[in-house]
Formats: C-alpha cells, structure tokens, sequence
C-alpha cells in the first residue's frame, strides 16, 4: 500500500531555504548545505551542522519516510560495534517531541548555543524541551534496529534504522508505535568525529499524521 494512504501525509519542502534554519555547533565546521528542485544536498567535509524545521503548530506523527543518496567516502570506519565507532552518522532524521521542561537561570549559562537557539526558535509550539527521537542511516547494516541514549546529549534518543546500498541509495521508513506529538524535524549529516568526507542528497520526506 502507497505511503500515503496508511496516514495522513505531509510533504516537507527541501527546495525552500527559509523553511529550515542551519544551526552551528562551536568549533566544528559546518557543513555546505543546498536547497533546489532536486533535494536537499548535504556536503560533509570532516564537518557537521543540523537543519531545523519547525512545523506551524503540533503534529501527531505516526510514521515518516526519507529517500536519498549517499555518495563519497560514506563508508567511513564504523568500530566493531556502535558503542566502538565515532559518534556520526550518514544521516540522523529526528522528530522533535514536545515537552514539559524550560532552560532555567542556571542551566542557560552552562547549555550550548545550539539547545539555547532550539528552545528560543521552538518556544511558540512547544511547552518545552523535548527528547529527540533519532532515526539514523549507517554504514552497518548488521547494528539496524539497535537503540540507545546518545551518550553525550541525553535529549536523543537514538535508533539505527537505515543503511545504504551498495551504490549508496537508502530508505529511511518507520512506523511508530503510537504517535508522537512533534513540534519539528532535527536533521544532521556529521563526519567530524570520524574525520569522513561525504555527500548526502535527500529527495524526499513524508510524515504520516494519526488522523
């Protein structure tokens, strides 16, 4: 059965450059990001910085799907296990889930920029900050469908759902348990940890609303 006729689906441009806000992570370089007719391309040089996208008001999310392309180096040494590995990924699609907390005084001083920024540019939809729910595209086929709190940023929550074909094609697809109320789309290619250089073109993203 096509996509769009299990659930409610919206198309997210990748040609319109102000619908998505290029966010930078201190000292680490950014990434060269495209938007036209065709995708969105992401060009990782030893290099990361996530898109935002934050939806007009909240969404019940109940399933997502991203097609694309990864060409390049993407084959970047991934350790013997996930844990072993660099903390990248070809591609990491996040759903951005409401939430109930706010910075206070003290955590503002000592939060990145970029949890300050995402709080600030959220504020209109969402109560608070929410977890991330992450859903990855690796070079591991073998560690699909395996889960874990990012080690470093608590607010993720990670699963690997995705990896390439042989000649770098994938498609991301998951069916949620139950849906999600989501106020956005967190979006990041990175290969600074792991020094990899690579290009990801994404051709298309859906969202499935519960009805």
């Amino acid at each position: 059965m096509p996509f769009s006729l299990l659930f409610l689906a919206t198309i997210i441009s990748l040609s319109d450059s102000t619908a998505w806000k290029i966010i930078s992570f201190e000292k680490v370089k950014s990434n060269e990001i495209t938007f036209n007719e065709a995708g969105l391309r992401i060009e990782v040089e030893e290099s990361a910085s996530p898109l935002l996208y934050l939806f007009p008001e909240r969404k019940q999310v109940r399933n997502l799907r991203v097609t694309g392309r990864v060409s390049g180096g993407w084959k970047f040494a991934a350790g013997d296990s996930w844990k072993d590995g660099p903390d990248d990924a070809l591609l990491r699609f996040g759903l951005i889930e409401n939430g109930t907390k706010r910075l206070n005084a003290l955590e503002r001083i000592a939060a990145p920029d970029w949890i300050k920024e995402l709080e600030s540019r959220a504020s209109t939809t969402a109560d608070g900050i929410g977890r991330i729910h992450c859903f990855h595209v690796m070079p591991g086929r073998q560690w699909i469908g395996e889960t874990r709190k990012n080690p470093n940023v608590s607010i993720f929550e990670e699963t690997i759902s995705a990896a390439p074909e042989d000649d770098g094609r994938f498609e991301l697809s998951v069916v949620l348990d139950t849906p999600m109320e989501t106020v956005g789309l967190w979006l990041l290619a990175d290969g600074d940890d792991s020094e990899a250089s690579f290009i990801v073109e994404i051709e298309n993203i859906e969202i499935g609303l519960a009805p």
